[in-house]
């Protein structure tokens, strides 16, 4: 279980769900957060599970790096199997759509493109230099468009 805790990364995760929050209060303001605080509050916990899918990927695709760089992380060091880290990924991942699917479409769709951007960014974008740097800073700013499509309902708003 350990491994499992490791290979998500807690604290990234728990910056994600923040970061949702934060964009979530921001947009709506403080008087309306009563009122908007469930979708919110999946749309916080989808983040965190992308986010621990994310980082699991991340291990998958850098396990033979990790080795040298990071010998300490679960694949890395042998704690964990790469059949289980598959497993943890993709639950996770599913685990994100499956929240976004209560909170609304539009939210869903951004979960979707995002799963698949990551996948891509890890398997080829990432050595591609600025195209893989572009993904990730897309990826990192689209939890303020998460958040702001999970209370507004729609990524059109003029406040998102």
């Amino acid at each position: 279980m350990a491994g499992i805790l490791r290979l998500a990364r807690p604290l990234n995760c728990l910056m994600s769900a923040v970061g949702v929050g934060i964009g979530g209060i921001v947009g709506v303001g403080s008087a309306a957060w009563a009122a908007l605080a469930a979708p919110l509050v999946l749309a916080a916990a989808a983040a965190a599970a992308f986010t621990a899918g994310g980082n699991a990927l991340n291990d998958i695709f850098d396990r033979e790096t990790d080795r040298v760089n990071h010998p300490d992380r679960p694949l890395a060091s042998g704690r964990l199997t790469l059949g289980a880290a598959r497993i943890f990924a993709v639950s996770t991942f599913a685990l994100a759509a499956l929240l976004a699917l209560f909170i609304n479409r539009p939210a869903l769709a951004i979960v979707a493109v995002n799963v698949m951007l990551m996948v891509s960014y890890e398997a080829w974008l990432k050595a591609r230099g600025a195209v893989g740097n572009l993904v990730i800073a897309y990826l990192v700013g689209s939890l303020f468009l998460f958040a702001g499509v999970s209370v507004f309902g729609s990524a059109f708003d003029p406040l998102i």
